[in-house]
C-alpha cells in the first residue's frame, strides 16, 4: 500500500492517480449517497433508449493483463453521449461510472414499457 503526498491512496501500485486506486480486483459493496436532501434541481431523465441505442457495447482485453477477457464501454463514446458518467484523470485517461449508468437503463426500461402500452 501507498500513501502519496495529496492524499491519493494506491493498492497494488506505487503510483495513484485517484484518491483510491487499487490496480486488481477488489470485493465488497459500494454506496453511494443519494439522499434527496443533498439535491437540487431534480429532473427526470427524458430520452433515454434512444441514447442508450448510442452506445456500443464490447469485449476487450486490458493491455496489461491479454489473458482475461473484459466486457464494457468505451469512456471516449460514452462522453459523447453522457459526459457526467465520464471523468478525466490528470494523465488523460478517461473512466466511466457504471453504477451510475443503473439510472438510465431504469428510465430506458419505463420507456420501453410505455411504447408497449400504446
Amino acid at each position: 500500500m501507498v500513501v502519496k503526498k495529496g492524499g491519493n491512496v494506491g493498492i497494488g501500485t506505487t503510483s495513484p492517480q485517484y484518491k483510491l486506486h487499487v490496480a486488481g480486483k477488489i470485493k465488497g459493496e459500494l454506496v453511494s449517497p443519494s439522499d434527496q436532501r443533498h439535491k437540487q434541481n431534480i429532473q427526470t431523465l427524458g430520452g433515454s433508449l434512444a441514447k442508450l441505442a448510442q452506445l456500443r457495447g464490447v469485449s476487450f482485453n486490458w493491455k496489461e493483463d491479454t489473458e482475461e477477457k473484459q466486457i464494457g464501454l468505451v469512456a471516449q463514446e460514452v462522453e459523447k453521449v453522457f459526459p457526467e458518467l465520464v471523468s478525466t484523470d490528470s494523465e488523460g485517461y478517461k473512466s466511466i461510472a457504471y453504477g451510475k449508468l443503473s439510472a438510465v437503463l431504469i428510465e430506458a426500461v419505463k420507456e420501453l414499457q410505455q411504447s408497449c402500452q400504446e
